[in-house]
This record gives C-alpha cells, sequence and structure tokens, in this order.
C-alpha cells in the first residue's frame, strides 16, 4: 500500500481497526436514539455488511494501486453501491421502523 512507509501502514490499519470498532459499538447507542433495542443478530447483520463494505473498499483500492484503476473503481461502484443499498435496507428495517404506536395514532 505504502511501498516506501515503514509506519504509516501499520498507523493506516491501526486506524481502521479502532473505526470499525467504535461503529461496532455506536450502532447500538445510535439505535437506542430512535427507542428501539437491537438484537445481537442484528447488530452482527450491520457489522457484517459495514466490514464487507470496508473490504470491497480496500479490494479496489489495492487494484488500483496494482494499476488495475478501471476495474478498482468499477469494483468500488458497482458492489460498493449494492453494499450502501443493503445497509440502508437494514437501517429501514431495524432503526427507523415506525412504531406500532405511530400507526394507530395515523389510523385514528
Amino acid at each position: 500500500m505504502y511501498p516506501d512507509g515503514t509506519l504509516i501502514k501499520y498507523l493506516f490499519w491501526m486506524v481502521i481497526g479502532v473505526m470499525q470498532v467504535l461503529i461496532w459499538q455506536s450502532i447500538g447507542v445510535w439505535a437506542r436514539q430512535f427507542n428501539e433495542n437491537l438484537k445481537w443478530w442484528q447488530q452482527l447483520l450491520f457489522y457484517g455488511c459495514f466490514a464487507s463494505f470496508c473490504i470491497v473498499v480496500f479490494a479496489g483500492f489495492t487494484l488500483k494501486g496494482e494499476y488495475e484503476g478501471n476495474a478498482g473503481w468499477y469494483m468500488i461502484g458497482f458492489f460498493g453501491s449494492l453494499h450502501l443499498i443493503a445497509l440502508g435496507v437494514l437501517i429501514r428495517l431495524f432503526i427507523m421502523k415506525k412504531s406500532e404506536n405511530n400507526k394507530d395514532a395515523a389510523t385514528n
């Protein structure tokens, strides 16, 4: 990734790991702001989708670094957009769903 760097590549991967841990820990907190409690398997779905999105981005930039720039950008564009759509669906299904009280109030 960084051909002449000795320390920067390790710092980069440590920052990526810290970001993933923060995202994993904050999904439940974010859901509680919408008065939703996520089960462990729902959090696992969110993290799995986020982790696979990270893998797509890393693989795309690896292709770009190996002088396959168009393939890398197409990979990020196609598979990355599919992951973002999947994350949006998960957010809609598990976090921003309408509660039963709001449905009852809307019908009355």
